[in-house]
């Protein structure tokens, strides 16, 4: 790839992208390395941006990269963030200028699209793994409910069973006490009948012998 063909490559794509909502003066110059290697420079004025093959020195801003990455940058293979994190495309200067680019330029539709997809990509994974973690929680709070249901249940059984082994001792001490009480009462009977007949025998004697 020619230094020609890096320029307008950058041109094209940079030149269409949505600028209104920047009102500030940036101007960032890029240094491509490697094939096609030469200078130019990215400046946003009256919200509008416009690529010169030229030095800036007077900039906010140093690119480093090779025309691989800004090909890829424009054709929408990679998004500027993973152009950053790659070590291919390296910015110092003003990161807050810089930064403000990224949020408020929107650049053409196609690459939007791309990070707008990876974005619901990740979310969509994140919102996988969270699911079985609240499904496990879920199963570990219904199970002291299930048991605490059924000790509830078995606690009446159980106090039943005893009552009636209860209710028979009851009824034999019943038993056994009243018992003795019978005898004795009986007994007394019997003792007041055997002391009244000799009296009446001894009466009849004695009224006899008049």
């Amino acid at each position: 790839m020619k230094y020609e063909e890096v320029v307008l490559m950058a041109r094209e794509f940079f030149e269409n992208a949505d600028a209104r909502m920047v009102f500030e003066h940036v101007a960032i110059q890029v240094n491509v390395e490697g094939e096609g290697a030469g200078i130019f420079y990215f400046e946003l004025a009256d919200r509008g941006i416009c690529i010169e093959p030229y030095d800036y020195f007077d900039r906010d801003g140093l690119i480093v990269t090779d025309a691989e990455m800004i090909a890829g940058i424009t054709t929408g293979k990679y998004t500027f963030s993973e152009a950053l994190s790659s070590g291919r495309f390296n910015f110092t200067g003003n990161i807050d200028k810089f930064n403000m680019l990224r949020e408020k330029v929107v650049l053409p539709k196609y690459l939007k699209m791309k990070e707008a997809r990876l974005e619901a990509e990740k979310k969509t994974a994140a919102t996988k793994k969270a699911e079985p973690a609240k499904k496990t929680a879920a199963t570990k709070k219904a199970e002291p409910a299930k048991k605490a249901t059924a000790t509830k249940k078995a606690e009446p059984a159980k106090k039943a069973t005893a009552t009636k082994k209860a209710e028979p001792a009851k009824k034999t001490a019943a038993t056994k006490k009243a018992e003795p009480a019978k005898k004795t009462t009986a007994t007394k009977k019997t003792t007041v009948a055997k002391k009244a007949t000799p009296v009446k025998a001894e009466t009849a004697k004695v009224t006899a012998k008049k």
